[in-house]
């Protein structure tokens, strides 16, 4: 017994004192970063990439992967034909998708934000990062070819050809793609986007009781602390060209 009151002391010492779920729900606690973190969940990372595997400043005890690529999947997912994640209600404490939602279709993507949330656990959370419009836009009509993302889309350039200014931002919302037998028949790699206030609305649309436009390398939960320098390299440290948005379930 005197034990088991030594490991309570412990316990709340080191968590602080919790109050019991409501029924349905899973316990949640504050971890020491200050965000709210979920125990007895799994964190899903949507289209994670081939980086992520050796990505060292992540659990991957406790983030499950999403991809179409069977190699870095745990859960294969083809969003082209999305009918749902193999996963139950209330299952998910966290989702990361950084510059993957652009490649899902237009009329996919309602489905795809509503099985987020449909996952997730009442407070989850849901980061989103795609290109930004916006921002492509008024450097295009500012006439500043040397933007880091222009210069970027010249040097992975495909096609062989000068592009054009206008090409180079028409890249945010259409792009020709490589995986036709993984993204669909319509050989189209980017073929959706977003700003911030239709990202919101979408979230809203979904069933998120919240959604709000974050920043690189600051969220609300504590879950996403491998984004940042440090952390795991990928598009997402790209931050004046993408957009960050933010919700919970």
């Amino acid at each position: 017994m005197r034990d088991l009151r030594l490991i309570v002391l412990s316990s709340l010492l080191f968590f602080g004192p919790t109050q019991a779920a409501p029924v349905g729900q899973k316990q949640t606690f504050r971890g020491r970063a200050g965000g709210t973190m979920l125990t007895r969940s799994i964190n899903l990372v949507i289209g994670p990439g081939p980086n992520w595997a050796r990505c060292t400043a992540v659990d991957h005890r406790k983030w499950k992967t999403v991809d179409m690529v069977k190699e870095w999947a745990d859960y294969v997912v083809y969003f082209a034909n999305f009918k749902g994640l193999p996963l139950p209600d209330d299952s998910v404490g966290a989702i990361y998708a950084s510059h993957t939602m652009e490649h899902t279709p237009m009329h996919v993507s309602p489905r795809i934000f509503k099985e987020f949330h449909r996952v997730l656990l009442p407070g989850g959370f849901l980061r989103v990062i795609t290109p930004n419009p916006r921002v492509t836009m008024q450097h295009y009509l500012a006439g500043d070819n040397n933007f880091s993302l222009f210069q970027r889309r010249r040097r992975i350039q495909h096609s062989g050809h000068n592009w054009t200014p206008f090409e180079l931002l028409r890249s945010d919302f259409l792009s020709v793609s490589h995986q036709s037998d993984q993204l669909g028949g319509t050989g189209l790699a980017h073929q959706n986007a977003w700003d911030a206030e239709t990202m919101i609305k979408d979230f809203h649309r979904a069933g998120f009781r919240t959604a709000y436009e974050s920043a690189y390398n600051r969220s609300r939960s504590g879950e996403y602390s491998f984004e940042g320098p440090g952390g795991c390299h990928s598009e997402a440290d790209q931050a004046d060209r993408s957009l960050y948005v933010e919700g919970r379930a």
